[in-house]
């Protein structure tokens, strides 16, 4: 194990000759190098975004809805709340990694941020079929094939979840719980 200690400890994850073995080990290793580099530089600036985009929308929901927090900072304050955010996403981020690396395993990691999204996408599509139904003025309202699409779309994550759950995590909770 390659070791970055306290933080994460990674795998040794090296190109091996039964990999590649039409290519001698030097070119397996550029070539690994190569894929490891690509990788990077597709992944991080989508992730990046994701990011910013997380850490703004969120600065704009505190600072639109919240009269205290704008009525205690200045306008030219706002940063503070869009830093604070991004600094707790980031120890939030690599908190999650230390948990999953120590106690669990990166597949465990996807399944369950992605069952999470699952339950988020329903509780968003649920959020907002009832503001549609509740804030905005009949004339304006979606049509009931909009509004019976948004519910199904409801139940459809919500099932999905809990198929995860009860098919994936579950049988891993009990397993955690027992000590095996």
């Amino acid at each position: 194990m390659v070791s970055l200690d306290p933080i994460i400890a990674l795998p040794d994850v090296t190109p091996s000759e039964s990999a590649w073995p039409q290519f001698s080990q030097t070119t397996a290793r550029i070539f690994w190098v190569v894929t490891l580099f690509v990788g990077m530089m597709v992944l991080l600036p989508s992730q990046m975004s994701i990011v910013e985009a997380f850490s703004r929308r969120w600065t704009d929901i505190i600072w639109s809805a919240n009269r205290r927090v704008r009525s205690s900072m200045a306008d030219d304050q706002v940063h503070y709340v869009y830093y604070s955010i991004l600094g707790c996403y980031v120890v939030w981020t690599f908190f999650c990694a230390y948990l999953f690396n120590t106690y669990g395993t990166p597949k465990l990691m996807v399944l369950v941020v992605a069952n999470l999204n699952n339950i988020a996408l329903a509780v968003t599509a649920f959020h907002l079929l009832w503001i549609n139904r509740t804030l905005l003025p009949e004339p304006l309202r979606p049509r009931w094939h909009s509004q019976l699409g948004l519910l199904a779309c409801t139940v459809l994550y919500l099932g999905l979840s809990g198929v995860v759950f009860h098919q994936k995590q579950l049988p891993l909770i009990r397993e955690w719980l027992s000590g095996g």
